[in-house]
């Protein structure tokens, strides 16, 4: 879903550390920042990782 693709049953878990709360598929698809902010969070998560 949107602009980096995120698997749909990825968001609530992503959304949950990201935010700290889950958002709904409509929230994620309406907001580009909200969009932006997850998908880095899980980004930097990884990059941290290794």
């Amino acid at each position: 879903m949107g602009k980096y693709q995120v698997m749909p049953g990825n968001l609530p878990q992503w959304s949950e550390e990201a935010l700290g709360r889950a958002i709904s598929e409509a929230d994620f698809m309406a907001n580009p920042n909200l969009q932006d902010t997850i998908v880095k969070y899980q980004m930097l998560k990884v990059f941290n990782k290794y």
